[in-house]
């Protein structure tokens, strides 16, 4: 049997709002990708064990009725409606539970709770698990031939079925190991195969250029088959890097997309960044996800940043250098050394806490 591929296996598509998530980007493309596989909650962490409400706050707000509620700081997997049992109660990421992930998971925890590094699991428990995959892998039926034949809303519709999981919430800012354990339990009882975390990042990239894209995976398997690097950053990361590394160890490949968002407009929403993230997370997965009125969106917020700059002189002057610095680096004439001194520009720039990386790893990371 031809081997899978990296979309056609049970993936677990992550973002975080807060640090990693620069004009709201990230979190709208899972947001995006949970509603139009319309997937439901399966797990929601103890949001006293992970949040400091003095740093991430509950919000107030009225519900339908005109009721003022609190809405607390939250992270949730969700899944598909498959994997709820006739009462309606999440059953999914049970059932598909193995002993070997039990045991995995067990020393993983010990680990955490020990403050032991997580390459000390017991590299046989990981075999182990590969073994698990292996046999799973061979239930499969489908040829590479029915699905290459599947029209764009039929692949959605089987991937919705029993596919595609989200992770999606505000970034936890406290005991970020055990958080990690819990979301890496969830994900090998669910049988997850492949994880993609998605992140922003503000950068000096001007708004009217094609959004920057970094695509990255500690997997050599994963960086030939879907043409990505590896990144290089050494320095401080957020919960997104903490996940994808531990995901690695425990066998579970990870993909990293960060875009980067002119930091000119850090305090709105950033719909072309987000449809940056939703184009680059299609050609991970596969399979399109519909957009509904996000293109005409990025248009919108494109012309309200040139009607700014057409009041402002200023503001114009630096958005042309923006321009001129990205044409440079985009221009077939550009050399190897001006890209690296234009790309560790952008990976050094903290000193004014505009920037982040922009390798995706973090000065806004993680």
């Amino acid at each position: 049997m031809a081997e899978k591929r990296f979309g056609e296996g049970r993936i677990l598509v992550v973002a975080f709002e807060g640090w990693n998530d620069a004009g709201e980007a990230a979190s709208g493309a899972v947001a995006m990708l949970r509603d139009a596989l319309d997937l439901e909650a399966i797990h929601d962490v103890d949001p006293e064990q992970y949040f400091d409400y003095q740093f991430t706050r509950p919000m107030v707000y009225s519900d339908d009725d005109g009721v003022r509620r609190l809405k607390w700081p939250q992270a949730t997997m969700y899944g598909p409606q498959a994997t709820r049992d006739l009462a309606g109660m999440p059953f999914g990421i049970e059932l598909h539970r193995v002993p070997e992930t039990d045991e995995i998971v067990a020393e993983l925890v010990r680990a955490v709770e020990l403050d032991e590094d997580v390459d000390m699991i017991d590299p046989e428990l990981i075999e182990d698990l590969d073994a698990v995959d292996e046999v799973d892998e061979t239930s499969e039926t489908e040829s590479d031939d029915e699905t290459d034949d599947e029209s764009d809303d039929a692949r959605l519709e089987r991937m919705s079925a029993e596919n595609i999981y989200v992770l999606l919430g505000s970034e936890p800012s406290r005991s970020w190991k055990s958080f990690t354990a819990e979301i890496i339990d969830k994900a090998l009882a669910a049988d997850i195969s492949g994880i993609v975390v998605l992140g922003a990042m503000l950068a000096d990239v001007p708004h009217t250029r094609p959004i920057s894209v970094f695509s990255s995976s500690e997997s050599a398997d994963l960086r030939a088959e879907l043409s990505l690097e590896r990144s290089t950053y050494e320095g401080p990361v957020g919960i997104l890097s903490v996940l994808a590394d531990v995901a690695e160890v425990v066998g579970i490949p990870t993909v990293s997309i960060w875009a980067s968002v002119p930091h000119y407009v850090h305090n709105a929403p950033s719909p072309k960044a987000t449809l940056a993230l939703i184009e680059r997370l299609e050609e991970v997965l596969g399979t399109p996800i519909p957009r509904g009125d996000l293109e005409d969106e990025a248009t919108a917020w494109e012309a309200g940043i040139d009607a700014l700059a057409g009041e402002d002189e200023d503001m114009a002057a630096y958005i042309e250098q923006l321009e001129q610095a990205r044409d440079t680096v985009d221009s077939p004439e550009a050399s190897g050394e001006a890209i690296a001194k234009e790309f560790e520009r952008y990976l050094r720039r903290r000193g004014d806490g505009r920037d982040g990386f922009a390798d995706g790893r973090d000065g806004s990371v993680g």
